[in-house]
């Protein structure tokens, strides 16, 4: 990328020094500035143009770098301010990430001590049989029913 905008300049510049050479003469014809207000009148002694010319992008280049000037600062501000948020944001995220890892630590040693077995133990029974000795809330409520009917 760097070559690449290396040689976009040189070819930029060649051109402006190929205008030049070929316009001589309108370039380096002198030409003098006048300027007459009420009070006052003031005549430049002549110039030529190839430094009215650079006068004018140089002027033009500072209105244009003061009137950003403010806005530069303000980023600059906003870039610090969004930097030292960053900054807190890392540390709780470093300290979030150890203390994660701590618990992950502790808890693997407390499951190492207490050595949950991995199969429930074996029984008699079987699920099925052990639903159906299981009642449902509703089959008691049935059964306290037929019980009070009967008495």
């Amino acid at each position: 990328m760097g070559n690449l905008k290396t040689g976009l300049w040189i070819v930029i510049v060649g051109f402006v020094v190929l205008l030049f050479f070929q316009n001589q003469e309108v370039f380096l014809a002198k030409r003098t500035l006048r300027m007459d207000l009420l009070f006052a009148k003031y005549q430049s002694p002549e110039l030529p143009d190839v430094l009215l010319f650079i006068c004018t992008f140089a002027i033009g280049y500072l209105i244009s770098y003061f009137v950003n000037l403010s806005s530069r600062f303000k980023f600059k501000k906003l870039i610090k301010q969004l930097t030292s948020t960053l900054d807190a944001q890392q540390k709780e995220l470093t300290s979030l990430k150890s203390e994660i890892d701590g618990l992950k630590a502790a808890s693997v040693e407390q499951d190492k001590e207490t050595e949950i077995p991995l199969e429930p133990p074996f029984t008699e029974e079987t699920p099925t049989e052990l639903e159906d000795t299981a009642e449902s809330p509703q089959e008691q409520k049935d059964d306290d029913k037929e019980n009070k009917t009967e008495a």
